[in-house]
C-alpha cells in the first residue's frame, strides 16, 4: 500500500489489479458463504453467486481478475451480479476509494 501511495505518478491508485491480494481472494471465498433463512449456505446472491464463466474469442473461461469481470458486467449484466470476484472487486474499490480519494477506473473493459 505504501508504494502506492508514494507513487508520484497517480497511476497505481487508478488500477484496482494493483489491490488483487489475499484479501480480495478471500472476499471471494466469502460471497460464496451467507445466511439465508436463518441458515449458514451459499445464498448470498438471490440463487446462489457462483463462478461465472464466459466466453472470449471462442474459449469458456472462468470470470476471475478484475478485466474479465468488468469486461462481462459490460456484456452481460444479469450474469456479472451473480459472480464473486464482482463483488469482491467492487469492495475493493470502495475500500481505494476511502484510502486514495479516487475510484479506480481501470481495467477499462
Amino acid at each position: 500500500m505504501n508504494t502506492i501511495k508514494n507513487d508520484k505518478t497517480g497511476q497505481l491508485k487508478q488500477n484496482v489489479r494493483n489491490m488483487r491480494s489475499q484479501a480480495t481472494t478471500t472476499l471471494h471465498k466469502w460471497f460464496h458463504i451467507g445466511l439465508y433463512d436463518n441458515k449458514f449456505s451459499s445464498e448470498v446472491c438471490v440463487g446462489g453467486c457462483d463462478d461465472t464463466k464466459q466466453t472470449i474469442g471462442g474459449a469458456t473461461i472462468k470470470t476471475y481478475k478484475a478485466g474479465r469481470t468488468k469486461l462481462l458486467a459490460r456484456f452481460d449484466a444479469a450474469a456479472a451480479s451473480r459472480t464473486n470476484d464482482n463483488y469482491a472487486y467492487f469492495a475493493t474499490a470502495m475500500w481505494m476509494k476511502n484510502q486514495f480519494s479516487t475510484y479506480p477506473q481501470y481495467p477499462r473493459a
